[in-house]
């Protein structure tokens, strides 16, 4: 059976739909992604004529799908390996070729212990990193969980998530996710059902929350187009510092009224900052003030740092080489 399990839009109107096929009739599934044209064609340019397959080597179902700001798509789903079930997920580059940068040649699969396990529901996160979210358990004891693990953007688990990357949540006898989100504050939400067999076989909504110690770490530039970053802490002068633009992070979402820098926290020196292309690379970035002797910044330091928030709530910090002068 050929099926459609996940579907996201290209900001240049593409659609790519994720799911499974068993084109063999074989009964092994794998991953299938296949990518649209605005007009509903197959895109030549991706994959082999549009499709692309991954075989994990039994039955492979995809059922979610993201889309990076670098163009990277990112499916995910369940997999066998090892006699057990297991979450698995690949990255592709634009093309539909495998990203080997990610995991093993692409692909990453996690073991929770249970024979049934799968990921049904993934995001991204602004840092980079994944959260899988799905089910964890075993037929034999007919016991089930909600799990989750997340994964650093090369694919490894994060250790600093729950107990080596991974987190299970029972609520009773049976529970599934089928559903997650991150909220504007980097908490997780996680939805599905929890069963309960007696006395009247119910299933009903389930929703768990997840603290998260998230903080973007962004790139500034102080005193940019300025090496080595010369400061003299006596100085009433103003310094600039830009956060900047990356592949995966946009500093026009910083709210330059939380932002605080140096060791005794200046904040913006005018109340507010410029958005300019500092380094050139065409991405407008965030230029902001600072007032030397606010700063506290001291003879003999070699970094400063900032932080701040984004204005949907993410904590940032970034940090910069300095020199300091004038302290003799």
């Amino acid at each position: 059976m050929t099926e459609a399990l996940a579907l996201v839009l290209q900001p240049d109107g593409k659609l790519v739909a994720a799911g499974s096929s068993d084109a063999g009739g074989t009964g092994s599934d794998d991953f299938i992604l296949a990518r649209y044209l605005p007009g509903g064609s197959l895109d030549p340019t991706f994959g082999v004529g549009g499709k692309v397959t991954t075989d994990f080597g039994g039955r492979d179902l995809a059922f979610t799908l993201v889309l990076q700001p670098d163009g990277k798509l990112v499916a995910a789903g369940g997999s066998p390996f090892r006699g057990f079930s297991s979450f698995s997920l690949t990255r592709y580059l634009p093309d539909g070729s495998l990203d080997r940068t990610f995991g093993t040649e692409g692909k990453v699969i996690t073991e929770f212990g249970g024979e049934e396990v799968s990921a049904i529901a993934l995001v991204l996160q602004p840092d980079g990193k994944l959260v899988a979210a799905g089910i964890e358990g075993s037929n034999v004891t007919g016991t089930f969980d909600f799990a989750l693990a997340r994964y650093l953007p090369n694919g490894s688990l994060d250790p600093t998530f729950g107990v080596g990357g991974k987190v299970t949540t029972d609520f009773g006898t049976g529970e599934r996710a089928g559903a997650l989100i991150l909220q504007p504050d980097g908490k997780l939400v996680a939805a599905g059902f929890s069963e309960f067999q007696a006395p009247n076989n119910t299933r009903d909504f389930a929703l768990a929350r997840y603290e998260s110690l998230l903080v973007l770490e962004v790139a500034i530039d102080i005193k940019p187009d300025e090496f080595p970053n010369s400061i003299n802490p006596r100085s009433r002068e103003v310094i600039p510092v830009a956060i900047l633009t990356t592949d995966t992070f946009d500093a026009t979402t910083v709210d330059p009224l939380s932002i605080t820098f140096g060791p005794n926290g200046a904040i913006e020196a005018h109340g507010r900052g410029h958005i300019e292309d500092v380094d050139g690379d065409g991405d407008d970035d965030l230029v902001l003030h600072f007032r030397i002797q606010e700063t506290g910044i001291q003879c003999g330091d070699t970094s400063a740092s900032l932080t701040g928030t984004t204005f949907s709530g993410f904590a940032i910090e970034g940090s910069d080489s300095i020199q300091t002068v004038g302290c003799k």
